[in-house]
């Protein structure tokens, strides 16, 4: 029965929320938890919500109420929903500043570039021909440079030890984009001006990652201090 009423508390929250009537949804979720304080499900929407709405202090405590439960899958999504919200809050304010600073002179260059120069156009059919006839050369190297054919078996043998080579390197770059996620969260919570949060996670990015993002993860910890 507590599935079926979670699912029906999570899909009048979507309904409200597909209406752009978040703060109903918020109470909706709220009021759920007090009978639910478990459910991450919960959290992580309200947690959604809470950036949404630009609420960073309670997007955050719901962050630590998540990460209590210790639901994995939910603490993925919202540590991505949190580093995003501190990236888009910080370019936010970059972008304004440079709009304000190049108002004029985008202004004064705005006629000059709505025109290409015609000798630029006029020099556009050239690098056809040029690609045509060094297709012909690559074609004509690579006949003459073709393999015997006694060394197909070699050849397929190099190809699986490739393959495995590219698979081992899609497992590190995936396990790397996980940790690059996680300080991006380090570098939102310094934003939010959490330092406990930033060096936990900091710390686990130091323990796990590699020299690069080592070195991004030190240099933030020696801001914190």
């Amino acid at each position: 029965a507590s599935d079926v009423d979670a699912g029906d508390a999570l899909a009048e929250a979507d309904i409200y929320i597909a209406y752009g009537r978040f703060p109903q949804a918020i109470d909706l979720l709220s009021n759920a938890l007090v009978n639910e304080p478990g459910n991450a499900a919960y959290r992580l929407k309200l947690l959604e919500l809470y950036a949404e709405t630009g609420d960073q202090a309670a997007a955050r405590g719901q962050f630590e109420e998540l990460r209590s439960i210790g639901d994995e899958a939910s603490l993925e999504r919202a540590e991505a929903v949190l580093a995003d919200l501190g990236q888009e809050e910080q370019a936010g304010t970059d972008d304004s500043r440079r709009f304000i600073q190049s108002e004029p002179e985008a202004e004064a260059s705005a006629a000059p570039e709505q025109a290409p120069p015609a000798d630029l156009l006029a020099e556009s059919d050239t690098p056809l021909e040029a690609d045509f006839s060094g297709l012909e050369i690559e074609e004509a190297a690579a006949t003459e440079s073709a393999p015997p054919e006694d060394l197909d078996l070699t050849a397929d043998f190099a190809g699986s030890e490739l393959a495995q080579g590219e698979e081992e390197d899609l497992v590190i770059a995936a396990e790397s984009n996980g940790l690059s996620t996680k300080l991006d969260l380090a570098r939102a919570y310094l934003d939010m001006g959490d330092e406990d949060g930033a060096r936990q996670i900091l710390e686990e990015v130091i323990a796990e990652g590699g020299d690069e993002l080592k070195a991004e993860a030190g240099a933030l910890l020696e801001r914190i201090g």
